[in-house]
């Protein structure tokens, strides 16, 4: 019976992930302010070094993760144009830890918690008291210390379609049936 306890403990550490955990200088006021971010996730380190994949790797924090890595990428607009000095900022850390505010969850939050995907989501999705409809970028991935996404470019891959074609036509069989 012990070597079950011990085999169940060693499978749980084995399949923890490291994920990088910080936010871009700009997300601070904000935790700040709004109970729901503050409550949602450890405060991570702000800075720029949240911005770029070099000072990620360099000085960025690592956390442990149960489920996937996220990184949150929202596009910075300036006049209608996005900037080409900060095009995004970032929230980087564990699916777990960010999306913890969240009571009932999208079926869009599920998969990030089990699947590597990227999906466009609705702040309002990830913390529903902030009342807005700004969409942001969402990665998760499952490799330790993937969450480096800089750009939502080029982010579908056919797998990340198929998902999201998969969820799609769930929804419309459910509503329909």
């Amino acid at each position: 019976m012990q070597w079950l306890v011990l085999v169940a403990m060693l499978a749980d550490v084995v399949s923890c992930l490291k994920c990088f955990s910080c936010a871009s200088a700009d997300y601070e006021p904000l935790f700040e302010k709004f109970a729901a971010l503050r409550h949602s996730l450890s405060s991570p380190r702000f800075g720029d070094l949240c911005d770029s994949v070099e000072q990620l790797h360099a000085v960025a924090p690592v956390e442990t993760c149960p489920s996937t890595c996220i990184s949150l990428l929202e596009p910075q607009y300036f006049g209608g144009i996005q900037s080409y000095s900060t095009p995004y900022t970032y929230i980087r850390g564990c699916a777990s830890t960010v999306f913890a505010s969240i009571k009932e969850r999208p079926r869009e939050i599920d998969f990030l918690h089990s699947e590597a995907i990227c999906l466009p989501l609705r702040l309002s999705q990830i913390w529903p008291s902030i009342q807005t409809d700004e969409h942001v970028q969402v990665c998760s991935c499952t490799v330790d210390g993937c969450n480096t996404k800089v750009s939502a470019v080029n982010s579908s891959r056919p797998t990340d379609i198929s998902v999201m074609l998969f969820v799609a036509l769930t929804a419309f069989w459910v509503v329909h049936l």
